[in-house]
């Protein structure tokens, strides 16, 4: 006795567009370095943005030099050079 298969034809369908959401971010390291000037002793201060907490700033001797958003910074590295330097890092203040 023979055994008769049947088979069902194949269908494919086109999925609509997909957005596969990702729980990474950009994570840097952020350095600092103290000012190189005549002056080696530097006030080096992080600190929130006033009005926008959700960014860093690095001010070197009174004078921003760089922000940053807080949440891609792994790491914060202060490199004050020689002299007698102050550094500060203040994450809550506004």
């Amino acid at each position: 006795m023979a055994i008769e298969r049947r088979t069902a034809p194949l269908k494919v369908e086109q999925l609509e567009s997909r957005l596969v959401p990702s729980a990474s971010r950009l994570m840097s390291a952020w350095t600092i370095v103290g000012d190189k000037a005549a002056n080696p002793n530097d006030t080096i201060t992080i600190s929130r943005v006033p009005g926008r907490p959700a960014l860093l700033q690095a001010s070197v001797n009174g004078r921003v030099v760089e922000t940053r958003s807080a949440v891609n910074v792994s790491s914060i590295t202060i490199n004050g050079g020689r002299g007698d330097d102050s550094i500060s890092i203040n994450p809550n203040a506004n």
